[in-house]
């Protein structure tokens, strides 16, 4: 009886650190919101998926739960005490309208399912707002010929009598940086700029910004931007091809 007691006492020791070795699969977000959005688009978000604890986390499947939510893995496992940045991308296509999804992440941690939620609101017609629109829809910085331009506009257009105040929520560094106004007064346009680095002058690609400004019901709202660039150089005879 006595052996029985000391082999439960051992199993149940064992167990207990076993469960407290075990990692966990964590994001440093709980909701992306990407807020109006011009249609047939793509927008992007870099989130974090980490493994706490002292064992290493498989991640096993990723359900979005639709076709215009797409987070690719560069890696299926994390290290014990590791980070994993993911891009996630949405398409806005057709839709229209406010939307919500709610991914899944899939793992072997004792957590097992990584849930989050993502907002958006794409809008058919973006000159049709009532408070603020952007104007171009799409920041085109490509480069057409062999001179090179490093800055591009941003013209936030207010439709109303009262001045709007702008705040600049997110962008990736890795191409450009971005001279944002704080506000746009009534009735007028503020200008912003989209400034590329050396990266971004030398390099094709697909990104996005989103800032936030107040609505017509006084209420916080986000929108986003795409920044795109294409380079088109000249080749000898002056033909324009793609890089």
């Amino acid at each position: 009886m006595i052996s029985a007691l000391k082999a439960w006492v051992i199993l149940m020791l064992i167990t207990a650190v076993s469960a407290g070795a075990a990692s966990k699969l964590t994001l440093d977000v709980s909701d992306v919101k990407f807020g109006r959005v011009p249609q047939y688009s793509n927008f992007f978000r870099k989130i974090v998926f980490r493994a706490e604890g002292d064992d290493t986390v498989r991640i096993t499947d990723v359900n979005t739960y639709c076709d215009c939510l797409r987070l690719p893995m560069e890696r299926k496992f994390i290290p014990p005490g590791d980070s994993m940045i993911v891009e996630l991308v949405f398409s806005s296509g057709g839709n229209a309208g406010k939307s919500q999804w709610r991914p899944h992440v899939y793992n072997d941690s004792k957590n097992h399912t990584i849930r989050f939620n993502v907002f958006a609101f794409p809008v058919i017609e973006v000159e049709g707002q009532k408070k603020i629109f952007v104007s171009p829809h799409t920041v085109n910085a490509s480069q057409f010929g062999d001179k090179v331009f490093r800055e591009f506009a941003i013209q936030i257009v207010n439709r109303t009598d009262e001045h709007v105040p702008l705040d600049l929520r997110y962008y990736d560094e890795e191409y450009f940086t971005i001279d944002f106004p704080v506000y746009v007064a009534p009735l007028d346009t503020a200008v912003g700029k989209v400034i590329l680095n050396d990266r971004g002058v030398e390099s094709e690609f697909e990104k996005s910004m989103t800032f936030e400004f107040i609505n017509e019901d006084y209420e916080k709202e986000l929108y986003s931007i795409p920044v795109r660039r294409r380079i088109f150089k000249s080749p000898p005879g002056g033909q324009k091809t793609d890089k």
